[in-house]
């Protein structure tokens, strides 16, 4: 962690007697590495689906409810993580 502080010139822990403690920088570094590794993870889990995506947001219009909820029902389970909306019309 020394070297990482001497590289780019910040602190990310004072060091006080025996105590050690995390900086606002530190923080906001932990916070941006959590989101860098969270994007890999859904990379990796893109890779292993063939590059299918199966999240995202789906948008359908129907003309009723009869037309389209048990459709809407069946994707909903098959891919979860898509938010669906569907905007109902008489045309």
């Amino acid at each position: 962690m020394k070297a990482l502080e001497g590289r780019f010139g910040v602190k990310l822990f004072c060091r006080h007697d025996h105590r050690i403690q995390v900086t606002d920088t530190c923080e906001r570094l932990f916070v941006i590495t959590q989101r860098i590794f969270g994007l890999e993870k859904r990379r990796r889990g893109d890779a292993a689906r063939g590059g299918r995506l199966l999240l995202g947001r789906l948008r359908i219009g129907a003309i009723g409810p009869a037309e389209v909820t048990r459709m809407v029902v069946a994707f909903g389970q098959r891919y979860p993580e898509v938010e669906l909306s569907v905007s109902l019309g008489d045309r």
